[in-house]
């Protein structure tokens, strides 16, 4: 072989080395990275506990909670039942103007109690500048659709939203809103929801 050939050939093998794409941050595997460590009682990131910013646990009623086409009750030990008595039933939490780049990732401990046809788990969230509007939302990791009767960690990285760009890690966020089910009846037990910032 040529000297021009072979040194043709370690050029392209170089391009093609160095334009290998670099995967978005939302491709990482979040859904296995968080967990909920049982024996701790803890959120795990990797085998470290979590960093929780900002947390609910519902161990009682949390102050300015807003339920939508909803209605709720806590369950002693296990968080706050909530029951969709129209379409798009949620829940609205204050975040007490957090800087979004405290916290990456926001995570949801539920169990589905009762399912209706379809599952939406869509985030939104509104800032000084923006209402909730579907131009800055987000969608767990692996869009996970929760099976009924089984606890489920669902993890948003709000780093890489799915709409919106970097807006939430340079905002000050002064709510969330998780949507649940698409329709009336289903039931949802949310056992926490957790703002956690990711060192890496």
């Amino acid at each position: 072989m040529s000297r021009s050939i072979l040194g043709g050939l370690l050029a392209a093998f170089v391009l093609t080395a160095c334009d290998k794409p670099n995967y978005p941050e939302s491709e990482r595997d979040l859904a296995s990275l968080v967990k909920w460590g049982a024996a701790s009682q803890t959120l795990m990131l990797g085998e470290k506990p979590a960093r929780v910013v900002k947390s609910w646990d519902f161990s009682q009623a949390p102050i300015g909670l807003e339920l939508l086409n909803a209605k709720a009750k806590l369950v002693p030990g296990q968080g706050l039942l909530v029951s969709g008595v129209a379409s798009d039933p949620g829940l609205r939490l204050p975040t007490d103007g957090l800087r979004g780049s405290e916290a990456s990732l926001l995570v949801v401990r539920l169990t589905r109690v009762k399912a209706t046809a379809n599952w939406d788990g869509a985030v939104y969230y509104a800032t000084e500048q923006h209402p909730e509007s579907a131009r800055f939302m987000s969608r767990p990791a692996g869009s996970v659709v929760p099976p009924t009767g089984v606890p489920v960690v669902l993890v948003y990285d709000m780093e890489a939203l799915r709409a919106g760009g970097d807006d939430w890690m340079k905002s000050m966020i002064k709510h969330i809103r998780l949507d649940l089910d698409d329709g009336a009846g289903g039931e949802v037990l949310i056992h926490q929801v957790a703002l956690v910032w990711e060192p890496f």
